[in-house]
């Protein structure tokens, strides 16, 4: 190989290295969630909302957060989650606008 050759391969190889990398974690974290169990547990709850345990803990303490009882364990509805994050939906400016017309 030439040394403009090399040159190129040295700095590109890495790029393409990260890149893949990149797509294999994304397909991956895809497919966790795809597979999370209807009722998912502290952990998968946190890891799906993307916070600490101790931060759910604390919103099912208050009772901010829908979640199930059995036992000594909270389990959360995936469905009962993602309402949770919708609910706090902040409309834009240009629907507002619309909707006063």
């Amino acid at each position: 190989m030439s040394e403009i050759s090399e040159m190129f391969k040295s700095m590109i190889d890495p790029i393409i290295k990260e890149s893949i990398q990149k797509n294999i974690h994304s397909e991956m974290h895809e497919t966790s969630v795809q597979t999370l169990p209807e009722f998912l547990t502290q952990d998968q709850a946190s890891n799906y909302l993307g916070i600490s345990k101790s931060a759910l803990y604390a919103m099912t303490s208050k009772n901010e957060i829908a979640y199930h009882k059995k036992g000594r364990r909270n389990y959360f509805k995936k469905t009962d989650l993602r309402n949770w994050i919708e609910s706090g939906r902040v409309r834009p400016l240009s629907e507002i606008r619309e909707q006063m017309r």
